[in-house]
């Protein structure tokens, strides 16, 4: 039986969740932990119900990412606010990937089964809010061109002058994505490697001679609009809870069937309502229009079961 352990990335410690030598599933797309604030789960000693009412309901932000050695799947939901703003998942039967409501319905069923691995790690506001961009914005247009450098630079132009969240995405001829640059308010929040990890050094000229050395890439971008200064109503409710009265309850008993039975019964998900987890008014100190001061003192998610 696999224990929860906590993982100090400065003391070389590998991950319990396996990782393929190169970003060939869509759950690479979303931020790796950056620092030490890991927790890692069999799925077994997680309170399913319980988990997700307090993230929901606590308003956390960063990634939940599970495994299922028996099916063979992998997903994540990225979180923001306690509200989904990305998911995806895979499995190996499968012919294709599985994205937003869909991939969310099928990453509770393997939360909800026993002997399948739960990470999670929280992450800072910019940085998701910046990959959000992926499943929420909409792509940068770009003028092709024959070096890929001069590509990458019209793309980071575009996404650092718009002064909006975003991320550049380079990939090799074979769709693997070899790195992701996320930015926020026009700066560099973060520049993440598959063979690296988060590079140090994100100046203009270092990246320039990374994206040189890389050799042929491809090269998007994307932008997350604005939408009236409330980020805090991107993506759908975790729970349900969060969206419209008319199928919070319906939502609330399926995901009960769920950890009961570990079957999936949630239905697709309709526009969410205004307000906060619960169906309840945001009351943030900080103003409703503010993106990134709220800061959790706490760098996990406290997924130990107590």
């Amino acid at each position: 039986m696999f224990r929860m352990r906590k993982l100090d990335l400065n003391k070389g410690q590998s991950k319990t969740l396996s990782k393929p030598d190169s970003f060939r599933r869509n759950t690479t797309m979303f931020p790796e932990c950056s620092s030490s604030g890991r927790e890692v789960q069999d799925t077994l000693a997680v309170r399913f119900h319980h988990l997700l009412v307090s993230l929901e309901g606590g308003e956390r932000t960063g990634c939940l990412k599970i495994e299922s050695a028996r099916t063979r799947s992998r997903s994540a939901i990225l979180l923001y606010r306690g509200r989904v703003v990305g998911c995806v998942y895979g499995r190996k039967s499968m012919v294709c990937q599985h994205l937003a409501e869909d991939a969310h319905k099928y990453a509770l069923s393997d939360l909800a089964s026993p002997g399948n691995l739960v990470e999670a790690y929280e992450l800072s506001e910019e940085m998701v809010l910046s990959a959000a961009a992926l499943f929420n914005g909409h792509p940068v247009h770009l003028e092709p061109g024959p070096v890929p450098e001069h590509v990458f630079e019209q793309a980071m132009a575009t996404v650092v002058q718009s002064g909006l969240p975003g991320c550049v995405v380079l990939t090799s001829n074979s769709n693997e994505t070899v790195c992701i640059v996320y930015v926020f308010a026009g700066q560099i929040v973060g520049v993440h490697s598959a063979t690296s990890g988060w590079l140090k050094n994100t100046k203009p000229e270092a990246l320039r001679q990374y994206v040189r050395e890389l050799g042929p890439v491809r090269i998007l971008g994307a932008l997350l609009p604005a939408r009236n200064g409330k980020p805090d109503q991107l993506g759908f409710s975790l729970t349900g809870l969060g969206d419209r009265p008319c199928i919070a309850a319906a939502r609330l008993q399926s995901i009960e069937a769920l950890s009961e039975t570990g079957v999936v019964v949630l239905q697709q998900q309709p526009a969410q309502m205004p307000g906060g987890a619960m169906g309840t008014p945001r009351t943030h100190a900080h103003g409703r229009n503010s993106h990134v001061k709220r800061a959790s003192d706490r760098s996990t998610f406290n997924i130990t079961p107590g």
